[in-house]
């Protein structure tokens, strides 16, 4: 792999954490940087699609709580050293995840929370 320099890295960085704020808010966005980061590391890199099957929003004072059940069966993570999928890490075709996001002074709603939940759920159909 490309080995980086700290300053490059910590540019690398600052440019990521620029282009997710509008999209990621603390505690998610460190998370995700440091998830960047921790791939960069081992000469991973995640690839493919998600297809996202909302099943419920709720709204209750500027944060919102969705649920979905997300077909992840096209996304994986690659090994940049090799261009190889890595064993293991092809997702699932329904992953239960409960994302939180609060809306900012902006009136923009970010991230602020994704979390995986163990179990099943059931999609229903992504509007087209």
């Amino acid at each position: 792999g490309i080995t980086l320099s700290g300053e490059q890295l910590a540019e690398s960085q600052a440019r990521a954490a620029a282009i997710l704020a509008p999209y990621a808010a603390q505690p998610y966005l460190g998370h995700v940087l440091a998830q960047m980061a921790w791939y960069r590391a081992h000469d991973e890199v995640s690839w493919g699609s998600l297809i996202p099957h909302v099943t419920s929003v709720q709204v209750i004072a500027g944060q919102a709580i969705v649920r979905d059940c997300q077909d992840a069966s096209n996304a994986w993570v690659v090994s940049t050293v090799t261009g190889r999928i890595i064993p293991g890490t092809v997702g699932y075709v329904r992953t239960y995840l409960v994302a939180v996001l609060s809306r900012g002074s902006d009136g923009r709603w970010r991230l602020v929370l994704l979390a995986h939940v163990a179990g099943p759920c059931s999609p229903v159909p992504s509007p087209s």
